[in-house]
């Protein structure tokens, strides 16, 4: 950065890493090399498994249990190109994290919420074609469904519609469904 623009700026160089892995992830198989050159350091980071390895990666980080064997993973090719991965944990709540042509998205959007409602609906149609009795004065809430859920969605928009200049939320209506 040009010292007369920004000032004394120090770069974190665990930021840098950080930011470049995750998009290691989002591009499975892209190798990225990261150099240090203040501390002399070279490191290549590659993920083949792509979001799955996230997810993996993410799970542990959080020290929760994925309660289910294997995770959930849907790639589509076509437009828009989305790659999710979901697993259920003994975390307390769910956590969804949602990213646009790289660009993680803080505050969710069209692409996150569509996420959100396919594994309520999903998990409802499940309770009905498979005939599960629910308890007279019980009932299943979106909150119950979700609990301990953890996902990763990825989408790539040749368009994408942001709310605000800070990218923190997909506004495109067609991408969540």
């Amino acid at each position: 950065p040009d010292e007369e623009i920004f000032g004394d700026l120090t770069l974190d160089p665990s930021q840098i890493r950080e930011h470049l892995e995750v998009s290691a992830y989002l591009n499975k198989g892209m190798k990225v090399v990261f150099r240090d050159e203040e501390a002399g350091t070279r490191e290549e980071i590659q993920h083949d498994g792509g979001v799955c390895d996230f997810l993996e990666h993410m799970i542990g980080e959080q020290e929760h249990r994925k309660t289910t064997e294997r995770i959930l993973h849907i790639e589509r090719q076509d437009a828009p190109r989305l790659e999710v991965a979901l697993s259920w944990t003994d975390a307390p709540r769910e956590v969804f994290r949602s990213f646009v042509n790289g660009i993680p998205t803080r505050d969710g959007g069209t692409h996150e919420q569509g996420l959100k409602d396919a594994v309520t609906k999903a998990v409802r149609n499940y309770i009905e074609t498979h005939d599960i009795v629910i308890p007279r004065g019980l009932s299943v809430t979106v909150e119950d469904i979700r609990e301990g859920v953890m996902a990763i969605c990825s989408c790539f928009l040749v368009d994408p519609q942001f709310q605000g200049q800070t990218k923190d939320k997909l506004n495109n209506p067609e991408v969540r469904a």
